[in-house]
């Protein structure tokens, strides 16, 4: 009996079995420093749409604002009209009795008013100091990246239409009209300095809007780029691979072969 060891093929077959490991963990982890700037775009792109459902949200309140705007000018229409002393005390019943219902109104408009089921101007996101009294808005792929906004409490009592016994303004008579004509006037303005913050904050959301956009079309550029040439690493490092391994292959049959062609020589 004739033992043989082919030390050549063992070489050639560890040769082999080290190649196809290496290929196997090398070539996976060609695409891995890709993944970085597309996942962060993806961040990008969902800050973008959080920062356009902030702008909704502005809109929506301010489209519920000039509401009230619409309702307080119709007041202070009336309120003129009644300080006028050609009317009776007839005449003034009428107007009080469409005045105050025009301050249920904005009572009606201000309990109604919603984004998403969120009341937005009954004192919901009013409070300047307290964080949780507001509406965040995440404008950022990272962490802390987001933006406040505050909507005032737009009830008829804020806008001192209703005392706190639930009474309203009056226009019963030539001077209580006269002094709701200047109460009037107070709250329309303090509307409309809540309309002019909303507007504030819906330009500066149009500005974080084009960063974010500028931000992610040069992240998801770079991060084709990487893509590119992980590509081109990786169709040289398999088309290497497969030399070493086609050359292993060859070398270990050729290995194989030798002893049986010595043996057939001695026999």
């Amino acid at each position: 009996m004739i033992i043989t060891n082919n030390v050549n093929a063992i070489r050639a077959n560890r040769y082999l079995k080290v190649n196809s490991t290496e290929h196997k963990k090398k070539f996976p982890s060609l695409f891995a420093s890709e993944k970085g700037p597309l996942v962060q775009g993806r961040y990008m792109l969902r800050a973008e749409k959080n920062t356009q459902d902030g702008i909704s949200f502005i809109q929506t309140a301010d489209g519920y604002l000039g509401e009230t705007i619409d309702i307080l000018q119709r007041i202070r229409e009336l309120a003129v009209k009644s300080a006028n002393g050609i009317y009776n005390n007839s005449d003034r019943s009428y107007i009080q009795a469409e005045v105050s219902s025009l301050i249920d109104e904005i009572d009606r408009v201000a309990s109604q008013a919603q984004f998403n089921t969120l009341n937005i101007l009954t004192g919901r996101f009013s409070n300047t100091v307290n964080a949780s009294a507001s509406m965040w808005i995440h404008i950022g792929p990272s962490r802390d990246q987001r933006k406040r906004i505050y909507v005032a409490t737009m009830t008829a009592s804020s806008l001192k239409l209703k005392n706190e016994f639930n009474s309203y303004i009056s226009v019963s008579s030539v001077s209580k009209a006269n002094r709701t004509i200047g109460m009037i006037d107070n709250a329309i303005e303090y509307v409309i300095k809540q309309r002019a913050d909303l507007g504030a904050y819906k330009n500066r959301f149009n500005t974080y809007i084009q960063g974010l956009m500028n931000s992610y079309e040069n992240t998801i550029a770079y991060g084709s780029k990487k893509m590119d040439r992980d590509v081109a690493e990786a169709s040289i490092y398999e088309a290497i691979s497969s030399i070493k391994s086609q050359s292993a292959l060859a070398m270990l049959v050729h290995s194989n072969n030798l002893p049986k062609d010595a043996l057939n020589l001695l026999k």
